[in-house]
């Protein structure tokens, strides 16, 4: 099976893909897409199918996958999350959307789907594409970065390249303008002050 290729003109999909990539997402597909970092690979949140795919990837088992929800506004993260503290909160409203991923206590809904996951690794790219994806199967993307076999890379920016080597292991594949090679900050605000867990590319 072959992935399909879609641009992104100026950061938006046309309607009648973003339709083609929700059929897709919901019947547990799975498709690399552009944030506002790297290019991440990613699945429909409630799909176990797509998580197993998603873990097999990344060579670990599904329930010690480390992977990151990708959320479209904060009333979708809060669902997720425990509920947050006063500085929790203003965090998070001040840093999202960006290019940050924040470890937060997770809710009893992300236990129900991935059993004894205490911490929810929680993203809002500022990146139309993800929104109007999320927006259409109203549910967050479970995701991964995308790396390169390059460790020198680490992180692979070059569109040709990811099709030649995941064009037989995803649905779609989404070429994104202005994707680096710098992935998010990584904060951590399960304790009582926020810890670093990675400086990328999110200033703090």
């Amino acid at each position: 099976m072959s992935a399909e290729y879609i641009e992104s003109w100026g950061g938006y999909l046309e309607e009648q893909k973003l339709v083609q990539i929700a059929n897709v997402l919901s019947s547990d597909g799975i498709i690399i897409v552009p944030t506002d970092t790297v290019y991440a690979v990613a699945c429909h949140a409630n799909s176990e199918v797509g998580l197993k795919r998603l873990a097999k990837i990344k060579g670990v088992d599904p329930a010690k996958a480390n992977l990151s929800f990708m959320f479209s506004s904060f009333k979708m993260l809060s669902a997720y999350t425990a509920q947050l503290n006063n500085t929790q909160f203003r965090t998070l409203k001040h840093y999202l959307p960006g290019p940050y991923t924040f470890i937060l206590p997770s809710s009893n809904i992300l236990k129900a789907l991935y059993g004894k996951k205490k911490t929810i690794g929680a993203r809002i790219p500022d990146t139309s594409v993800i929104a109007q994806i999320i927006s259409h199967i109203n549910s967050p993307l479970v995701c991964t970065s995308l790396h390169d076999s390059d460790k020198l890379i680490d992180y692979t920016t070059d569109i040709n390249e990811i099709i030649a080597n995941w064009n037989d292991k995803v649905d779609f594949i989404i070429e994104g303008d202005m994707i680096g090679n710098i992935p998010s900050t990584v904060i951590d605000l399960t304790s009582n002050s926020p810890e670093v867990i990675r400086l990328g590319r999110g200033e703090w």
